[in-house]
């Protein structure tokens, strides 16, 4: 029964063994922004953009950009905005 107890014990997995210890607070950040966006929040969106944008690895920073320039769209700032549809 021991036995039984151990290898039911060993058998699951700890997070860190499949490299789940930490969540990626960039991921976090982006989940949070597409809630924003689909509350229509788009302010508060992007803000989150901004501090992903300007803290986050620079392999995400051209779909950040075009992202970016869609939120300005919203809001309405032209300026900042890249494209007009």
């Amino acid at each position: 029964m021991k036995d039984e107890e151990n290898n039911s014990e060993n058998s699951q997995s700890d997070i860190s063994d499949v490299g789940l210890c930490t969540i990626n607070k960039y991921e976090i950040s982006f989940n949070k922004m597409i809630c924003e966006i689909m509350i229509k929040s788009y302010k508060e969106a992007l803000k989150t953009c901004n501090y992903i944008f300007d803290n986050a690895n620079s392999n995400y920073s051209d779909k950040l950009f075009i992202l970016r320039a869609i939120l300005h769209k919203e809001i309405g700032n032209k300026e900042a905005c890249f494209f007009n549809r």
